[in-house]
């Protein structure tokens, strides 16, 4: 046992726990979305990016429409189990600066600011790309091992280091200011690691970053890990079987998940996890509050709204692109 309950569980917070409804209400925002994996809210200006592993692009969300920003990504469509292998996940530094993944590489762009749809972007894309960035755009990179991609391949920023998922090892990559420091693994050697780490993964109100896990069994675990030196603060065994996307609300500090669920089925959903007691141990009960098709990735607005990224039917080169971009209201 690693700590006390008072301490461990960063996803039960002092409030109230937050009232689930029957049925949980949720708008499209966008559709025709080509394998969407990651969605990202751009700081201060609230625009919507999603990131399009069957077309390799990023794209920000302009009146309901994908209009690319950076494109030329490898196209990753999806494998047998329904999920894009090295798919690109992105996230945001602050409202000039993008970091995206895909496959072998985390690459950094400074990307146009669209404070409203139609406006001009406040700086010029650079010379020859009047339109979008390309993979060439980015103003550094670094290189992960080619092989190591995984169809669960996660990433999350705070403002001293970024945490990238890759061959199912956690990396951080240090933030001096706006320079981003070479990556390396964040781990304690004397300290037990969860393996197989999947694609969930948020940073809790504490601070700790939060990761599902396989951990070589059928379902999947959540682990909390120290920011400062890599150490497991906690393990906690969860019901849910493909974890994609974790998240932590921003009005009620409660943590939620997606379940990508089974892939020749619309079996997925978003939960909520609170902490429970079972057979003398700590647990992770997942309370599910809306069945989703196949959900790959989420992030909370400032608002509280949420949105969230399904990945569609299975398509192949004669089926027109069927992922969505979905938002439930403020409330969660």
């Amino acid at each position: 046992m690693y700590r006390s309950l008072s301490f461990m569980l960063p996803f039960v917070c002092c409030p109230p726990l937050v009232q689930v409804h029957a049925e949980v209400q949720h708008a499209v925002v966008a559709e025709k979305l080509d394998g969407p994996t990651s969605v990202a809210i751009q700081p201060d200006t609230g625009v919507v990016f999603v990131a399009e592993g069957g077309a390799g692009q990023v794209v920000r969300i302009e009146d309901g429409q994908p209009k690319p920003v950076i494109a030329g990504f490898q196209k990753t469509p999806p494998g047998d189990d329904g999920l894009s292998a090295g798919s690109p996940g992105l996230v945001f530094f602050d409202r000039h600066i993008c970091l995206v993944r895909s496959r072998e590489s985390l690459q950094v762009f400074k990307v146009p600011i669209f404070n409203l749809p139609g406006k001009v972007p406040l700086f010029k894309l650079p010379e020859g790309e009047t339109e979008t960035l390309s993979p060439n755009s980015a103003v550094s990179s670094f290189k992960f091992d080619e092989t190591s991609s995984t169809a669960d391949d996660g990433l999350a920023i705070t403002t001293a280091a970024v945490y990238v998922v890759s061959a199912g090892q956690l990396h951080w990559i240090p933030i001096n200011g706006t320079k981003f420091l070479p990556p390396r693994q964040l781990a304690e050697s004397n300290s037990p690691q969860p393996t197989d780490i999947r694609g969930g993964i948020a940073i809790s109100p504490r601070g700790e970053i939060v990761i599902a896990s396989s951990d070589d069994t059928p379902k999947m675990s959540l682990s909390f890990i120290s920011a400062n030196n890599g150490r497991r603060l906690l393990h906690v065994p969860t019901d849910l079987k493909t974890i994609t996307g974790l998240a932590y609300s921003r009005k009620s500090g409660q943590l939620f998940a997606l379940d990508f669920g089974d892939a020749e089925h619309d079996t997925g959903g978003l939960y909520q996890i609170t902490a429970i007691w079972r057979d003398g141990k700590q647990w992770g009960q997942a309370k599910r509050i809306t069945t989703l098709a196949r959900p790959t990735a989420m992030a909370f607005a400032n608002d509280g709204s949420l949105l969230v990224t399904l990945l569609g039917d299975r398509g192949d080169s004669e089926k027109r692109p069927t992922g969505q971009l979905i938002k439930f209201e403020p409330g969660l």
